[in-house]
């Protein structure tokens, strides 16, 4: 699963390029209902879900609808899509599969900054990343820019950070650490085949 930071800092011309992005990371892997799976939201003010994990069974269908999602040009509520990824998209009406390893990839440039100020949203975006890994979930983090700092990124993310967190100075960077995030992604501990991403 992909949560998305579409606040107005990754700035609109940047945006295409991250689409693209996420869709390189797409075609690693073997897309379908009894392989991965794959779901997507988004985030500003507040989460805006755009598909879910039993939405699209085909490659072809998840890089078109990529390609469609829209930019929000608004502010940071990490911790909202973080609450929503482990509480609707990983549920069982949403496509989530009890035997399958659940993993997000976090794409941000900012700090959180709602629902109150920065300190209380950062302190509510580790407090969920906290109880998603409970959960099980594996998170990877993806920080853009000087912003996010690598040991903010570290704590929502899952260890050990040289497998699941990346840092790169801008948005142009991302294709460079594509190699690395597919490999981490498809290596991450799962039983093969059977994958929600």
């Amino acid at each position: 699963m992909f949560l998305v930071d579409s606040s107005g800092s990754i700035q609109r011309n940047n945006w295409q390029t991250i689409l693209d992005f996420m869709k390189n990371i797409v075609r690693d892997f073997p897309i379908g209902q009894n392989n991965v799976r794959v779901g997507v939201a988004i985030f500003g003010n507040d989460v805006q879900p755009i598909f879910q994990l039993n939405t699209y069974s085909t490659q072809s269908q998840i890089l078109s609808a990529i390609d469609r999602i829209p930019f929000l040009d608004q502010t940071t509520n990490t911790p909202a899509a973080i609450r929503y990824a482990r509480t609707v998209m990983f549920t069982p009406q949403n496509g989530d599969r009890p035997n399958a390893p659940n993993s997000v990839i976090i794409i941000s440039d900012g700090v959180p900054r709602v629902p109150t100020n920065v300190y209380e949203a950062q302190r509510l975006t580790l407090q969920e990343t906290s109880l998603a890994k409970n959960q099980g979930i594996k998170l990877f983090t993806i920080g853009i820019g000087p912003e996010l700092t690598r040991d903010f990124l570290v704590q929502m993310a899952n260890q050990p950070s040289s497998q699941y967190v990346f840092q790169v100075n801008q948005v142009r960077e991302l294709e460079t650490i594509l190699n690395q995030v597919g490999s981490a992604a498809c290596n991450a501990p799962a039983p093969p085949g059977n994958a929600i991403l």
